[in-house]
């Protein structure tokens, strides 16, 4: 039978320093192998490696039949990794939290509330992450990795902040693993405790397995191993899906992004209580520094109103990926499996639907300090969704370069700016035209903004993806 895990001579790089010198490992169906070696040893390395979450930089790794040195993002569906984060959402609740893991990895809703009933978090349900204790958070990790039923399950240091009760949930999890076909690969300084737990230990030390020597208990003995299973008998995961199979809908996987971010946008409500005060607070400032010449106030409306809204997209945009740093979301967002072609158009339609928003307000703004009559009303409204499609795209694209680094997202407006000028220009002009009455001026600037949004989206769908892996 095809192993779970194949690495020859693995070498995985952190800078110039090998975390990773030419690893050998073999993990067959059903094992559960511990880690150990002391700090520094490169055990969370090896599982971030094997998660994808680390490029391979020689050697081969095959996992769950999939070449990493091609793809490391494929084989993501069906593991699931619990590591130091809990990569949850403080202003979702637990509940929340898992529906999303779940629904993000192709498992069925009950996936979710039996995971929250197996670690023992069901009256924790309507609390959000934010208000957990460090406990609590790491079960509600383990439910997390549970919700997506992994064929492959990858933890690291599971036992620490966890109670008596929590370590034996997990103990039982373990124990439960090779009967239900699902292979375990545990980092631990709790080896004593591992070790009864575990099939076999791979030592590590200075980043080469220096050892691997068979558990000594009654339980690896004589549990039947994945390959011994009798001919005909499935595996136990309840509702499992097909991964191999199931078929990629975009408009789902970014529905499900971008209901998640509205859903913590609507609980946090910074764009309601920051985002748009900042727009107003720029309107009066024109309007007070202009109002002396109201005719030249309403010559230059159209355009204070574009950059009005895209400072504010600069703030909706940073908001939208200082999200994904909190707790570790980023990572769990790449090991979500979902196409990341998918969370750029679910992250970019969240922007998009918080700026039309704003926009919505800031109009009214303009109507009444500007002294603004609106002329031709549906080039106004077909102008605002095309430069919002243009603005949220292109900053959307620009984010995720700025959660890479706090050096990156200075550079982001400068970066930003000249990119999203055509669109600002066109937008501009075709409201121009429409606030004067005169529509048919406005219909070829509309048609540029058509081809901006198209473009612009275009190429995020395409770059998306590497540039969050990189992030």
């Amino acid at each position: 039978m095809q192993p779970v895990v194949r690495l020859r001579s693995a070498v995985c790089l952190l800078g110039r320093f090998p975390a990773l010198a030419g690893v050998d490992l073999d993990v067959a169906p059903g094992d559960v192998v511990l880690f150990s070696g002391g700090n520094g040893a490169g055990k969370t390395t090896l599982l971030r490696l094997i998660a994808g979450l680390v490029r391979l930089h020689e050697g081969q790794a095959e996992v769950l039949g999939h070449d990493l040195s091609r793809d490391r993002g494929s084989h993501r569906r069906e593991l699931a990794f619990v590591g130091h984060e809990t990569f949850c959402y403080d202003d979702l609740t637990v509940r929340e939290n898992l529906l999303f893991a779940a629904r993000a990895s192709g498992s069925a809703t009950s996936a979710a509330d039996a995971a929250l009933e197996r670690v023992g978090l069901e009256r924790s349900a309507g609390v959000t992450h934010s208000r957990l204790s460090a406990g609590q958070r790491r079960r509600l990790a383990l439910a997390v990795a549970l919700s997506r039923e992994p064929r492959l399950l990858l933890l690291d240091e599971p036992h620490a902040g966890l109670d008596a009760e929590g370590r034996a949930v997990l103990d039982a999890l373990l124990t439960a693993a090779a009967a239900e076909n699902r292979t375990v690969l545990v980092a631990s300084h709790e080896l004593d405790r591992t070790r009864a737990l575990a099939s076999r230990e791979v030592v590590l030390t200075a980043g080469q397995a220096n050892g691997t020597f068979a558990a000594a208990t009654e339980r690896s003995k004589g549990a039947r191993r994945s390959d011994e299973r009798p001919e005909g008998r499935r595996p136990r995961y309840p509702g499992r899906r097909a991964s191999a199979t199931r078929e990629v809908n975009l408009v789902q996987e970014a529905s499900l992004i971008a209901g998640k971010d509205l859903r913590i946008e609507r609980r946090s409500r910074v764009t309601a209580e920051q985002i748009l005060p900042f727009g107003l607070v720029v309107l009066l400032l024109f309007a007070f520094a202009l109002d002396p010449d109201r005719g030249v106030l309403r010559d230059v409306a159209p355009g204070l109103f574009w950059v009005t809204v895209l400072l504010a997209a600069l703030l909706a945009v940073s908001r939208s990926f200082a999200l994904e740093a909190e707790n570790g979301a980023r990572d769990g967002l790449r090991l979500s499996g979902l196409d990341p072609a998918a969370i750029f158009l679910g992250k970019a339609a969240a922007v998009a639907v918080e700026l039309l928003a704003l926009e919505a307000v800031l109009s009214v703004g303009v109507i009444v300090l500007f002294d603004v009559a609106l002329g031709s009303v549906a080039p106004i409204v077909l102008t605002a969704l095309l430069a919002t499609v243009g603005v949220a795209s292109t900053g959307t694209l620009y984010g995720v370069l700025a959660a890479s680094s706090g050096a990156r997202e200075t550079l982001v407006p400068v970066l930003l700016f000249p990119v999203v000028s055509p669109v600002l220009l066109a937008a501009t002009r075709a409201w121009e035209a429409a606030i004067d009455g005169v529509p048919s001026e406005a219909w070829p600037w509309i048609g540029l903004l058509a081809v901006f949004a198209v473009l612009y989206t275009s190429i995020g769908t395409l770059a998306f993806g590497s540039l969050l892996e990189e992030a």
